[in-house]
C-alpha cells in the first residue's frame, strides 16, 4: 500500500498510519480491499456471462448448422440433438442463476465499498509543505488551497506550521 498523502511506497497492508506523516491510512486499506473484491467480482461476472453466450451460439449452431445442409436427420440422430439442445439448455439456466447470485454479491460488496469512504481526514503538515503543495497531493489541483483553508478556519493560508494538523474533506 502507498501512502497518498506523502507518497511513501510499501507499506504493509496492516499499517494503520503512515510512519512519515503520520496519516491515518485504515479506511484507504478498507478502501484497496473492497476494490481488490470489487475487481474479482467483476472478472468472475464477466467469465460467466462469455460461458453464458458460448451456451447461447452453441445452442443456436446445434439448431441451424444441421437443418441448413438440406440432409435428412434421422431419429436416433434427431433425438441426440434434442438431448443436447435440453442438456444446454439447463446448462444455460444454470449460468444465469449462477450470474444473477454473483450480480447479487457484486451489488452487495458495492454497498460495503461505499459504506467505507470516508469524507475526511487528519493532515500533518511536513516541513516545507504549504496549502498548495497539499491541495496538489490530496486534490490534484494546487488551487484548492482555499478549500483546505477555509474547513480549517485559517486566518492565513500562507501560515502554516510545520505538525500542524488539518482536516482535509471530501
Amino acid at each position: 500500500m502507498d501512502c497518498p498523502i506523502c507518497q511513501t511506497k510499501g507499506l504493509s497492508e496492516e499499517t494503520s498510519s503512515c510512519p512519515h506523516c503520520k496519516t491515518d491510512l485504515r479506511a484507504i486499506g478498507l478502501i484497496e480491499k473492497a476494490d481488490q473484491a470489487y475487481s474479482a467480482q467483476k472478472k468472475q461476472k464477466t467469465l460467466w456471462i462469455l460461458l453464458a453466450m458460448f451456451f447461447v451460439l452453441a445452442f443456436i449452431a446445434s439448431l441451424v448448422f444441421p437443418f441448413s445442409t438440406g440432409k435428412y436427420v434421422p431419429q436416433k440422430e434427431y433425438q441426440a440433438m434434442n438431448d443436447q439442445l435440453k442438456s444446454t439448455q439447463d446448462e444455460l439456466q444454470q449460468a444465469k442463476q449462477q450470474a444473477a447470485n454473483l450480480q447479487k454479491e457484486f451489488d452487495a460488496v458495492k454497498s460495503k465499498e461505499e459504506a467505507v469512504k470516508c469524507d475526511e481526514f487528519t493532515y500533518v503538515v511536513q516541513w516545507g509543505e504549504n496549502l498548495s503543495t497539499i491541495a496538489s497531493a490530496v486534490y490534484g489541483d494546487g488551487n484548492q488551497y482555499a478549500k483546505i483553508a477555509a474547513d480549517n478556519s485559517l486566518d492565513d493560508p500562507n501560515h502554516i506550521l510545520d505538525g500542524q494538523k488539518l482536516t482535509i474533506r471530501y
